[in-house]
């Protein structure tokens, strides 16, 4: 995989890329709990938070943050 920015009109983080036949073409799947931006010398600025991606969308239903619908550009590092 390459080192590329993913950002959306609430934040960027930069993200490791690996394609996947499995992925509806046109859309980016990214895990959640993986970055952290603290968290002691071990954990400290491993991963990235796509949770920067978000912002303040929630769910009309259920109030949890929107996980669906955050329209980003991927671009190459």
């Amino acid at each position: 995989g390459a080192d590329a920015v993913v950002e959306s009109p609430n934040g960027r983080i930069r993200a490791r890329v690996v394609t996947f036949a499995g992925v509806q073409p046109g859309t980016v799947g990214l895990p959640f709990g993986q970055g952290h931006d603290a968290f002691g010398r071990w954990a400290d600025g491993m991963g990235a938070n796509p949770v920067r991606l978000l912002g303040k969308t929630a769910d009309r239903l259920s109030g949890v943050a929107s996980h669906y619908g955050v329209r980003v550009k991927v671009a190459k590092a």
